[in-house]
C-alpha cells in the first residue's frame, strides 16, 4: 500500500480543509490523532525521521491510558501531569512533523513550504495538512515564472 498520491503528496492533502475537521468533529476529535500518524508515516516514508512518529503514538498511547484511569477513578493528580505531558508532547511531535516536511520540501524541490509557527501551534496537524495542498504548491512555484499575458487566437479563420 502507498501512502501516496502519484505526484508524491499525502492521501489527505486533496481532501478539503472543510471535510477533514467535519470528519475531526464527527469522531469527537479522535480523526486527529490518525491524520497526525499517517502524516508522520509519510513524511517517514521519504526518509526522514522517525521522531514524530514516535511522538504520535506515544501520545495516542497515553491519552488512551488516561482515559482508562480516569474511568477507573485514578487519581485525578496523576491524570493531570500525565495530561499535561502529553499535551507537550503532542506540540514537540506536531513541530518536529512541521521541521522534518519544511526539509524535505527545501531539500527535494528546492523550495520553502510556508507552513507558519503561529498557526501550527493552534491547528496543529490539520494546518500542516491544508498547506500540503496540491494547489498551495502549485500556486507557490508558479510565482517564479508569472504568467503576464494570454494569446487569445479567434477560433474562426475568416475573422483574422
Amino acid at each position: 500500500m502507498r501512502l501516496e498520491d502519484p505526484d508524491g503528496h499525502p492521501w489527505t492533502a486533496n481532501t478539503s480543509i472543510g471535510w477533514i475537521i467535519f470528519i475531526i468533529a464527527f469522531s469527537c476529535g479522535t480523526a486527529i490523532l490518525a491524520l497526525a500518524i499517517y502524516l508522520a508515516l509519510w513524511i517517514r516514508s521519504k526518509g526522514r525521521s522517525l521522531l514524530p512518529l514516535i511522538g504520535f503514538s506515544l501520545t495516542t498511547i497515553m491519552l488512551s491510558s488516561m482515559f482508562v484511569l480516569y474511568h477507573v477513578h485514578f487519581s485525578n493528580t496523576l491524570i493531570d501531569r500525565l495530561y499535561l505531558i502529553q499535551y507537550v508532547l503532542w506540540l514537540a511531535s506536531t513541530y518536529s512533523l512541521r521541521y522534518e516536511i519544511r526539509a524535505f520540501y527545501r531539500n527535494s524541490e528546492g523550495w520553502d513550504i510556508g507552513i507558519g509557527p503561529i498557526l501550527t501551534y493552534f491547528f496543529t496537524v490539520v494546518y500542516i495538512n491544508y498547506c500540503l495542498n496540491p494547489f498551495t504548491i502549485t500556486s507557490n512555484n508558479e510565482k517564479s515564472n508569472p504568467i503576464t499575458s494570454l494569446n487569445i487566437e479567434p477560433s474562426d479563420p475568416l475573422a483574422k
